[in-house]
């Protein structure tokens, strides 16, 4: 009686969190939207291989914005997620089984790409962008001649959840010492209840203050470009996944309230208004783009208004997506449930599908945001497509 008890209590359990999946699955697709703007000339315009048409003006625009309010959220987001079940996993399997696992499962996909895929990409954008004529045997003494950090292209993600495993064994290894222990205690006694809407204000404005000291101060951090990790973000990254652990020992995602979910929704879409005055003020009429440091022309000032702006969005959207997938799509078709067994894959394989899927469509000729909206759905499928086809691949299944 016991053992069925446990089994309803286990499957009860994952049907509560199956929005989580479905965030999961959400998330993935920006990431491919993200990176398909950014092949199609929006935001840097700095993809591996870029489509070759002429942007115009209002393309630019419109597609940078939507890049710029993605950006504000999407990887934190991602980062929460993927903290969130750490604590349980580490709870049931142990330091060693953890660790062992975490590096088979993320340790492998960024070996793999930085040896054998990031390669052959930075090849194919050696010979659009530099004009590069050889062989790629000729460019692979070249490209390791020029290697100046570990070129781990958008795996910066897997790598970074692949550094916070050993940090975060390592911080359970310190929590045996009682001084680390009291530190623990006394703070759970402040955050075990769920978050008010003040509380959240506070957090949202000291992660803007702390991302603007960032981008003011640390313009070129070395610790971060000898890694291959991007910079303006990494504080926003390492406060969320520690968020994303506090979050399931304390039940946050449960607790928030549907109230709350309104109310950050109305503060999202207000803040979704003031952007466009925030850019033009910075000056990105004149060509001026530089939300991430203080190096590229904007000015204190603009950078504080963004910094704080972005951080509210974050949280603003968070919560909204949170509380609205919870009480609406708690539920999975057996196309949702197959879409999140692969988001992993995707992730890992999308670089290459989407710079594969530009070049191929480089000789339609249309305006680069329509173009970028009708490859959207083609692009997102092909993919999807990829990293299940990958994960039937033996020992696939293991890693991804």
């Amino acid at each position: 009686m016991t053992n069925y008890t446990f089994l309803d209590q286990k499957r009860a359990s994952k049907k509560r969190l199956l929005y989580i999946d479905n965030l999961r699955i959400f998330l993935t697709i920006l990431v491919i939207i993200h990176h398909l703007i950014v092949g199609y000339g929006g935001a840097s315009g700095r993809w591996y291989y870029n489509d070759p048409g002429q942007i115009d003006g209002f393309s630019w625009y419109v597609m940078t914005f939507f890049w710029l309010l993605n950006q504000s959220f999407f990887m934190g987001f991602l980062f929460m997620l993927s903290s969130y079940f750490s604590p349980g996993s580490y709870k049931r399997k142990g330091a060693n089984v953890y660790i062992k696992e975490r590096l088979i499962r993320l340790g492998i996909p960024l070996c793999i790409y930085i040896i054998v895929v990031n390669p052959i990409l930075a090849y194919v954008a050696w010979i659009q962008k530099a004009g590069f004529e050889g062989s790629f045997w000729q460019f692979l003494p070249q490209y390791i001649k020029f290697y100046n950090g570990l070129d781990v292209g958008v795996l910066w993600f897997v790598e970074v959840l692949l550094i916070f495993s050993f940090a975060y064994v390592l911080w359970q290894w310190l929590s045996k010492y009682k001084i680390i222990k009291s530190w623990k205690i006394c703070v759970s006694t402040r955050v075990m209840n769920r978050p008010s809407n003040a509380q959240i204000f506070w957090v949202a404005l000291g992660l803007g203050i702390l991302v603007f000291a960032d981008r003011m101060l640390f313009v070129e951090n070395k610790f971060l470009q000898l890694l291959g990790l991007p910079n303006g973000h990494f504080i926003q990254y390492v406060v969320l996944l520690s968020i994303g652990m506090l979050a399931y020992q304390y039940n946050w995602f449960s607790e928030l309230t549907k109230m709350q979910g309104k109310i950050w929704t109305g503060v999202a879409l207000g803040l979704l208004l003031v952007l466009p005055g925030i850019l033009i003020a910075a000056g990105i009429m004149d060509g001026n783009f530089s939300p991430y440091s203080a190096g590229g022309g904007w000015d204190w000032r603009s950078l504080l208004a963004f910094s704080i702006w972005e951080q509210f969005m974050c949280v603003a959207i968070i919560i909204s997506l949170l509380v609205w997938c919870r009480e609406k799509l708690n539920f999975q078709t057996n196309l949702t449930k197959t879409m999140a067994s692969n988001t992993y894959a995707v992730y890992v394989v999308h670089t290459p599908v989407l710079t594969l899927l530009i070049f191929a469509l480089r000789n339609v000729m249309l305006e680069s945001v329509i173009k970028c909206i009708l490859v959207t759905p083609i692009a997102i499928a092909f993919c999807f497509l990829v990293g299940h086809i990958v994960r039937q691949l033996p020992f696939a299944k293991q890693i991804l």
